[in-house]
């Protein structure tokens, strides 16, 4: 492909100046504790990290005082009345 000449040589400056769009970020409104625990774990696949990721708030909700009944039966979908 030939270059196109007599064009306007800062175009290419133009272009490269332009911001790439960012990745879009999942945002969670969680406590700060919980996410400072999930930021330092390193996962291998996706079967350990949900694993790692539920014993991590699991542990958390029951330090926290949640009652061990609720908790399991938010863990199976049918939250009660808390």
């Amino acid at each position: 492909m030939k270059p196109i000449r007599g064009g306007n040589r800062d175009t290419g400056k133009a272009l490269a100046a332009i911001e790439k769009p960012k990745p879009a970020r999942l945002q969670l409104n969680i406590h700060p504790d919980l996410h400072k625990l999930l930021k330092t774990v390193c996962f291998n696949n996706e079967v350990e990290m949900s694993d790692i990721v539920l014993e991590g708030v699991r542990d958390y909700l029951l330090r926290a005082g949640v009652n061990p009944d609720d908790l399991s039966a938010v863990w199976w979908m049918k939250p009660k009345d808390w």
